[in-house]
């Protein structure tokens, strides 16, 4: 059997000499002098290896190189760095990694990690490597006989940098950007991303860590949620200002710096508010309005600190021939005006939404539309007689016109407001005299008169009634005629039946 020496020069023969024990001896101590040490890498914290993968470790990770040699001892371990596409050292001044110890085996520039040399000792270790992604460790040993280990090779994935968060924000939200909004509601969900790939050989989130300011104390405090592929998810409990603080820790415990975002949480609905402009009038009852008449819908965002300030107006009315209308709306932030064209009973059904759905139930308003004016009730008393081609009347200065009126619009229409007249005569209009229903009017003076009357409900509708009327105060005049035969006689004519 033969065995040849790695570095030496000689050979040893051996062989198993019969029964010989100091032959024996002999073989054994000279076998053993010719197995070269055993170097092994060790590394510190932090460290991850998942399973079936790679060695992760980070730019502060300590990486030992231990050798043994139980015959003659370690005379020295060399290293070398394989990093983006070249080794290192590449000549005896390349200090990569900080260790300038540097020799030349065989042509080939190697790292003296340690060395038991008595002139020159060397002692770097523990190693550290500094940039990002994979490296290859290759490294070896030599006994005091010159023995040498094969060269071992261990890569490993370096990463320094922590994962990158960020905020996302579902609906609903205000503004609508995702990445930007600063008002939100209770039911909407903050997600705290992540992502380690800010170097191609990032280890991976482990953790985020986040806590919240709800206006009185950080209520949760710090938290760290295990996400692995996930992403964070949070809520918010209370109305108005929130901050939320976070950063992202990987599996190598590299952390990011803490960020900071402000919410408004606005829980509060717009309120809204309808008016009517005029004509309008409320019998303590109902409402009456005109198709004149302006609706307006009012509203406002900012009845509560952390209000978005935002809202839209909605409505929708109703009448007794074509149903409910589709709902319209009012443009962003501006109050409503319109009007009912229709007569008669209408529903008005109208809410405010802000720009995170915050509304509240539709209010429902009743509305009776009158364009109809009064009618009047006028009676000609005695002694009258009507005009045989003419609207109107004979009457006296003794006959009484009773006048009053009654509203003919929807629902009873919105009621008399008031009654007035006016006559002329000879030329001249009176004044207007206002009267109550059920007035007596009578002329002073014979010959034709015009009476006016106007009339004019609770909304303005005004109906006016002209009518003509001839006074005849005067008797008529008659005369006797006798014919033939007669005979004038004293105190009376004599005539012959």
């Amino acid at each position: 059997m033969v065995k040849k020496k790695l570095l030496g020069k000689r050979r040893i023969y051996g062989g198993i000499a019969a029964m010989a024990l100091i032959t024996m001896i002999f073989f054994m101590q000279a076998h053993a002098e010719e197995i070269p040490p055993v170097t092994t890498d060790e590394f510190g914290q932090p460290h991850y290896t998942p399973i079936g993968g790679p060695t992760y470790i980070s730019d502060v990770t300590p990486i030992w190189l231990n050798a043994t040699d139980d015959a003659s001892g370690v005379n020295a371990t060399y290293y070398r760095i394989h990093y983006n596409g070249m080794w290192h050292p590449q000549n005896v001044t390349d200090g990569y990694g900080g260790n300038t110890n540097i020799t030349d085996i065989n042509g080939t520039c190697w790292y003296v990690y340690r060395s038991y040399n008595g002139s020159s000792p060397v002692d770097f270790g523990p190693l550290y490597l500094e940039d990002n992604c994979n490296h290859t460790l290759a490294y070896f040993s030599v006994d005091n006989d010159s023995n040498m280990e094969e060269v071992k090779t261990t890569i490993y994935y370096v990463d320094p940098t922590p994962p990158d968060t960020w905020i996302v924000v579902d609906d609903p939200k205000w503004p609508p950007d995702a990445f930007n909004a600063t008002h939100v509601t209770t039911a909407t969900n903050i997600h705290i991303m992540h992502k380690d790939d800010m170097a191609e050989c990032n280890v991976g989130t482990k953790y985020v860590h986040y806590r919240v300011w709800n206006g009185t104390a950080w209520n949760p405090d710090w938290t760290a949620v295990s996400v692995g592929t996930e992403d964070a998810i949070l809520t918010f409990n209370e109305s108005c200002t929130h901050y939320v603080e976070f950063y992202g820790e990987d599996q190598l415990g590299n952390t990011g710096e803490v960020q900071n975002r402000t919410f408004y949480v606005d829980e509060s609905p717009p309120t809204i508010t309808k008016e009517y402009g005029q004509p309008f009038y409320n019998d303590t009852i109902h409402d009456f309005i005109t198709s004149q008449t302006p609706i307006y819908l009012n509203a406002s965002d900012a009845s509560a600190e952390c209000d978005v300030g935002n809202y839209t107006i909605h409505y929708r009315i109703w009448n007794n021939e074509s149903g409910w209308s589709p709902w319209m709306n009012g443009s962003r932030n501006e109050n409503v005006t319109f009007y009912i064209g229709e007569e008669c009973m209408h529903y008005i059904e109208f809410y405010a939404v802000d720009d995170l759905n915050n509304t509240l139930p539709p209010g429902n308003q009743t509305v009776y539309v009158d364009n109809t004016p009064p009618a009047i009730d006028k009676t000609v008393g005695e002694p009258s007689m009507p005009l045989a081609v003419a609207d109107g009347y004979y009457v006296t200065t003794s006959t009484n016109i009773t006048i009053d009126a009654h509203d003919e619009g929807c629902n009873g229409g919105a009621g008399v407001y008031k009654i007035e007249y006016r006559i002329w005569y000879n030329g001249t209009w009176t004044n207007w005299t206002e009267i109550a229903g059920g007035s007596n009017i009578t002329f002073s003076e014979e010959c034709i008169h015009y009476l006016e009357v106007r009339m004019t409900d609770n909304v303005g509708n005004v109906e006016v009634d002209n009518e003509t009327f001839f006074v005849d105060n005067t008797p008529p005049d008659s005369t006797i005629e006798i014919g033939n035969p007669q005979y004038p006689g004293t105190g009376g004519t004599f005539i012959n039946f």
